[in-house]
C-alpha cells in the first residue's frame, strides 16, 4: 500500500512540475503587444453626457453613462461594464470585451445588452479611435478623441451607407478614477 501512495505522489509531483514549467514557457512566451497595450487608454471608470439627436431608434434627449474598463487576466484585453441612460430606452447595461486581432490588424469590441449584441471593429490613429459597426441594415461610425490623459469626446454617425451618415451623438467623456 506504502508503494501505491508513493507511486501516485510521484507521479503528482511530476505532472505539477510539468504544469509549473509549461505555464511559466506559456507566460514568458506570449506578452501583449504594442497594439494590445493601446488599450490601456480606456482603462479606469469613466462618466459621460451628452445629447442624441433624433434618430430612427431614438428621440432626442440627454445621454448620460458610467462605465469601468480593466484588464482582463492575461492583459491582451478589456472587459467593460456600463450603464446607459439613453432617451427612449431608458437605462440599459452594457457589457463590452475589447481586443487587438492581429489577423486583421484591428480592434475588435463585442458589446452585450438589453438591446442585444453589436459586434465593432475599430483603429487607432494617434488619439482618434474609429470604430465601425453595421447593425440592423445600418453603418455606424463612432469616432472616440482622446483630448488628454483623462477625458475624450466622441461622435456617434449613423446611416443606411458611407455616403449618408449623419452624426447624432455628441458624448464628452471623463476618467472619475485612476486606472
Amino acid at each position: 500500500m506504502h508503494l501505491r501512495i508513493r507511486t501516485f505522489i510521484g507521479v503528482l509531483a511530476v505532472i505539477l512540475g510539468c504544469t509549473f514549467v509549461f505555464g511559466q514557457t506559456i507566460s514568458n512566451t506570449f506578452k501583449p503587444s504594442a497594439a494590445d497595450q493601446k488599450l490601456g487608454v480606456m482603462v479606469g471608470s469613466w462618466i459621460a453626457h451628452g445629447t442624441l439627436k433624433t434618430s430612427d431608434s431614438a428621440p432626442p434627449g440627454k445621454y448620460s453613462s458610467t462605465a469601468t474598463c480593466g484588464w482582463t487576466g492575461d492583459r491582451f484585453g478589456l472587459i467593460c461594464h456600463s450603464a446607459e441612460d439613453i432617451p427612449g430606452m431608458g437605462k440599459v447595461a452594457v457589457t463590452s470585451i475589447v481586443a487587438y486581432d492581429s489577423d486583421s490588424k484591428s480592434y475588435l469590441s463585442l458589446e452585450v445588452g438589453a438591446s442585444g449584441t453589436r459586434l465593432s471593429r475599430g483603429n487607432v490613429e494617434g488619439n482618434t479611435w474609429t470604430w465601425i459597426s453595421t447593425p440592423k441594415n445600418e453603418t455606424e461610425r463612432l469616432t472616440v478623441k482622446y483630448t488628454s490623459q483623462d477625458s475624450c469626446q466622441w461622435t456617434l454617425e449613423v446611416g443606411p451607407n458611407w455616403q449618408s451618415l449623419k452624426p447624432i451623438m455628441q458624448v464628452t467623456e471623463a476618467r472619475v478614477a485612476s486606472k
